[in-house]
């Protein structure tokens, strides 16, 4: 189970989770509606298989809408 998969669960059983998204790369533009200006949020990559997200630079923090275009490539 990935952790958003996880997070979609808790939601289900009424657990409270930190407010989340999962955003395909087709869809960054999706980002947009989600974050609010000048809060601060991490971005994590979602590769199969790959145990340690920040072993290969997956994990963006903080990430913002004002250094979005930045951060992004």
């Amino acid at each position: 189970m990935h952790e958003f998969e996880a997070y979609d669960l808790f939601t289900l059983l009424g657990i409270k989770v930190p407010g989340y998204k999962y955003v395909p790369l087709t869809k960054l533009n999706e980002l947009d509606s989600f974050m609010k200006p000048e809060k601060k949020y991490v971005l994590k990559v979602h590769i199969p298989g790959c145990l340690h997200k920040t072993d290969i630079g997956g994990v963006l923090l903080p990430f913002t809408l004002e250094n979005k275009a930045e951060k992004l490539p």
